[in-house]
């Protein structure tokens, strides 16, 4: 069983931003079909060095991929861009995974609030 922090998928989405700004973008299929088969950091390895993923476990981010991917992007608000999906999901996973404290016990992140 993994372990994904929520500073490891900011890590990822700022990766994946960064392509965005480039212009680079697999297609919406592309990825869709990444995430199920469980092959999302083999797709990204065409695009980032992945020598830039050694913090990440890449297994276990392709078993969360698997596990809370939303397959349709329009859900997202995303069309036609396969990293704005990814990143879409990303920020779903953020706000409706199954998180825990760390303590272990569950926890609500839509909930969680920033003192400012």
């Amino acid at each position: 069983m993994s372990e994904i922090k929520i500073g490891d998928i900011a890590y990822l989405y700022f990766l994946i931003n960064q392509e965005v700004d480039r212009g680079s973008s697999p297609d919406v299929s592309e990825v869709r079909d990444a995430f199920a088969a469980e092959e999302t950091m083999e797709l990204l390895k065409q695009y980032i060095d992945p020598s830039r993923f050694e913090p990440i476990d890449e297994e276990g981010f392709d078993a969360m991929f698997k596990r809370y991917y939303i397959p349709d992007e329009t859900d997202l608000l995303v069309e036609d861009n396969g990293f704005l999906y990814l990143s879409a999901n990303l920020m779903d996973i953020i706000q409706s995974g199954e998180w825990n404290d760390i303590r272990g016990e569950p926890i609500d992140t839509s909930s969680l609030t920033l003192r400012i």
